[in-house]
C-alpha cells in the first residue's frame, strides 16, 4: 500500500499500519520543490497521545534531499485499534502536512486449519475452521469476517471467535470432489488470504479396511500423480522445485484428482537425501515413514545444512508413490550474504513495506 499526498489535499485517507511492525515512511519532493535540501521532521499533533515511535525520532530535523527522506515507524505489539495523526514540518514557516492514520491488526493470515471428514457420503454435515491472526505478532484475532465458499461460490460469512476460529457448516448434496474455500481480506495491503479444502463426497459410507483396500484397488497406475497434485504452502510445486530454508517450516499436502480414491488411505511421506545431505538433516511432523489417513505433514530443514533432496509419499508398501521435483534446503542465508535495502542491512526474511508520501510546490 502508498499513500501519495500533495500539499492542497488535506482530507487524506488514513495510511493503515500493524501493531508488532516496523514500516518505512517516506517523503519525496517533486522536482524544483523549495523543500528540497531544507530540514524536515515528523511529529504528533500537539495534544495528542504518542503511540508509535520512530527513527528519527519525533521532532528531529533530517535533510529533505531531492531522492527524498526515510522515518521509520516502530508500532507496539500490544493494545487496541488506534486512529491517530502526524504531521510533516519543515524548519522554516512551512505549514505542516498532516496525515491520518490507523494502528491495529490490519495485516491477517490463518494461522491454522481444521479439515473436515475426510469421506462423508450425501447428506452429511461437513465442517471446516480456519484460525485468523495477526501477520508480524500471530496474535488471535477476534471479530474478523471470513467468507465461505463451497465450489467456488460464496455461501456465507461467518466472524472469528475470541480464539480466532471461524466454522463452516455445510450439508452435502452430491457426490464427487468439492471444495470448501475460506478467505480472510487484510485492509493493510488490500490483499485476500485464502485456504481451500478439498472433500470427496460418496453415495454410500467407507468402512474400515475394506473400504481403504478397495479405493487402493482404483489407482490407475503406481505413479500417485494421476491421482493427486502435491503442494508447498498451498501452492503447486513448480517442476524446478522450491528452496527451503533452514528452520523455517512448509507445509506439504495433497489435491485429490480422479474421484479422490486416495482420500483417507494412509500415506508415508519419506525424505530422500540427494547432495549434501543425510536422513536427519530434513524433518517432518508427522514423522516420516509413518502412516497417516489425512495427508498434510510440516517440513522443516535443520539448521545450517545445505542441499537438495526429494519428498515421496508411498502407499502400499511403495507399489505407488508421488515425488516432488527436486528440493534444495540453504541454511542461514545471512552468513552468506549481506542483504540491503535503501542502503541498510537487513534480515533476509523481513518483508518491507514503504509509503510514499509526494510534497508538491505551493503556488
Amino acid at each position: 500500500m502508498a499513500g501519495n499526498r500533495n500539499s492542497g489535499v488535506m482530507a487524506a485517507e488514513p495510511l493503515y499500519i500493524c501493531r508488532g511492525a516496523e514500516h518505512d515512511l517516506k517523503f519525496a519532493a517533486v522536482e524544483d520543490s523549495p523543500w528540497i535540501n531544507q530540514g524536515a521532521s515528523v511529529n504528533p499533533i500537539p495534544g495528542e497521545t504518542l503511540y508509535i515511535t520512530t527513527e528519527p525520532e519525533f521532532g528531529q530535523y533530517q535533510p529533505l534531499l531531492a531522492e527524498g527522506g526515510e522515518w521509520k515507524l516502530k508500532c507496539p505489539a500490544e493494545g487496541t485499534d488506534i486512529d491517530f495523526n502526524l504531521q510533516v514540518q519543515s524548519e522554516f514557516t512551512a505549514v505542516p502536512y498532516q496525515f491520518p492514520f490507523k494502528l491495529g491488526d490490519y495485516r491477517r493470515k490463518i494461522l491454522n486449519e481444521r479439515d473436515p471428514i475426510s469421506a462423508p457420503v450425501v447428506g452429511d454435515e461437513v465442517s471446516a475452521e480456519i484460525q485468523v491472526g495477526s501477520f508480524y505478532i500471530e496474535k488471535e484475532l477476534e471479530g474478523v469476517d471470513v467468507e465461505w465458499y463451497f465450489d467456488g461460490k460464496i455461501v456465507r460469512t461467518e466472524p472469528t471467535t475470541g480464539s480466532g476460529w471461524s466454522k463452516f457448516d455445510h450439508v452435502v448434496t452430491a457426490e464427487g470432489e468439492h471444495t470448501i474455500t475460506a478467505k480472510v481480506y487484510s485492509r493493510y495491503d488490500d490483499t485476500t488470504s485464502e485456504y481451500t479444502f478439498t472433500l470427496n463426497v460418496y453415495l454410500e459410507r467407507v468402512r474400515g479396511m475394506t473400504g481403504i483396500s478397495l479405493k487402493v484397488s482404483k489407482l490407475l497406475s503406481s505413479d500417485l500423480l494421476d491421482e493427486a497434485d502435491i503442494f508447498l504452502d498451498g501452492t503447486i510445486i513448480p517442476a524446478d522445485g522450491v528452496n527451503f530454508y533452514a528452520g523455517r517450516p512448509k507445509e506439504l499436502s495433497l489435491r485429490y484428482k480422479n474421484g479422490g480414491y486416495l482420500s483417507g488411505v494412509p500415506l508415508k511421506l519419506i525424505m530422500v537425501p540427494k547432495t549434501g545431505l543425510g536422513p536427519d538433516d530434513v524433518l517432518s511432523d508427522p514423522p516420516f515413514l509413518l502412516d497417516v489417513p489425512v495427508h498434510k505433514w510440516t517440513v522443516t530443514g535443520a539448521e545450517g545444512k545445505w542441499g537438495t533432496f526429494d519428498l515421496v509419499a508411498s502407499v502400499d508398501a511403495g507399489k505407488a508413490e508421488i515425488r516432488t521435483p527436486a528440493l534444495q534446503l540453504l541454511g542461514n542465508i545471512a552468513t552468506e550474504l549481506e542483504l540491503r535495502f535503501n542502503d541498510k542491512l537487513r534480515d533476509p526474511g523481513e518483508i518491507f513495506f514503504q509509503l510514499r508520501v509526494v510534497i508538491r510546490r505551493w503556488h
